[in-house]
Formats: structure tokens, sequence, C-alpha cells
């Protein structure tokens, strides 16, 4: 075998591990992820709901304000109106968010995952394959950096906070710390909302959440 050979096999060898390593990681990934969801999901998602209870309701004031600074007085109607259009794209992610929950936790209950077989994406490579060394070895520097990435990032920093219980406890703590602020935050806007608004005026502020 020529040295030439020798060279774009060990490159292909390194690629080959280096293909493999990254699916493991994004497999791990994806196991983390879910267990991420399983754990925290609910109170992130209650977190995201109160972000847009405020969101709406400084919406409202904002355009109290435009009605009143006109000298006209608010129209609750038109106000709910344009709260649920400037919300309408959070809302929708909210929704994304709910739905993705409640599959991670039926998959759970199911007794799984929800994460299927996932088979090796560059099967036989050197079959179908005789790629040039300078390809070959800026390939293998791209999934170097891509796993560098996938190491440094959430989900798969994850394993830290899951492999420590009192971690794991203070992010529930801070959770409920940041839900109790936000709806500290809703009752103030709500009660500046109140000294502003047409005395019977009702708006919704959770619609069908």
């Amino acid at each position: 075998m020529s040295e030439l050979s020798r060279a774009r096999d060990a490159a292909l060898d390194r690629y080959e591990q280096l293909l493999l390593l990254k699916e493991d990681l994004e497999r791990e990934c994806f196991r983390l992820e879910q267990e991420h969801t399983r754990e925290f999901g609910k109170e992130v998602l209650e977190i995201f709901r109160l972000e847009i209870e405020c969101a709406r309701k400084v919406k409202a004031i904002e355009c109290c304000r435009m009605y009143l600074d006109r000298g006209l007085e608010p129209d609750g109607e038109a106000l709910q109106q344009h709260v649920q259009r400037e919300t309408q794209e959070l809302i929708g992610h909210l929704h994304a968010m709910q739905r993705t929950w409640r599959n991670v936790m039926d998959a759970a209950e199911a007794g799984g995952e929800g994460l299927e077989a996932v088979k090796p994406l560059h099967p036989g490579i050197r079959k179908r394959t005789h790629p040039d060394i300078p390809d070959v070895e800026e390939k293998i520097r791209e999934l170097e950096w891509e796993i560098r990435e996938i190491r440094s990032k959430d989900p798969y920093q994850y394993k830290n906070l899951f492999s420590r219980p009192e971690l794991v406890g203070e992010k529930h703590l801070d959770l409920q710390r940041q839900a109790e602020e936000y709806r500290q935050y809703s009752a103030q806007l709500e009660e500046k909302l109140g000294s502003i608004l047409p005395e019977g005026t009702l708006l919704i502020w959770s619609h069908e959440w």
C-alpha cells in the first residue's frame, strides 16, 4: 500500500470516528432535552405564560394612553383585539411549547422517551466515495468544530445539572422565584390598567391558554 493510500485511510478512519461521535452526542442531547422538559417543563411553561400575560397588559396600557392622549375614552373591544394581534406570535410559541411538553410527558408515561432508533447517517463511506485527503481533512476540521460546539452548549451541558441533585433543586426554586416575580408584576400592571380603563371594561388575559 502506498504512503498516499495509508494517509487517506487514516484520514477516513478519523472522519468516520468523528461522525459516529457526533451522532452519539446528538442522541445524548436529545435524551437530556427530554429529561429537562420532564423535570422543568411545567414551570418553564408557567413562566412564559406569565410573561405573555404581562406583555399583554403592557400593550393594553400603551394603547389606553394613546386613547387618553387624544382625549378619547379607551374602547375595551378595540383594546382586546389590539392586544391579541400584538401578542399572537408569542401565544403561538406558547402553544407549540405546550404541545412539546405534552408529547414528552405522554412518551414518559408510555415507558419511553420518544426517541426512535437512529441509523448511522454516513454508512459505507469508503464504498461510496474516494475523496481527496485535503477534502477529508477539511471535513474533519468541520466535524471537530461541530463537536466542540455541541459539548459547550445546552442541552449537552444539562449533564452537569442532572449529575448534582442539589442543582436540580436550586433550579426549581429559581423558576418558582421567577414565576412569583411575574405574578407580582402582573398584579401591578393590573392595578395600573384598572386606574385608566373605563369602569366595567373587562379584558381577558389568558384566553384558551
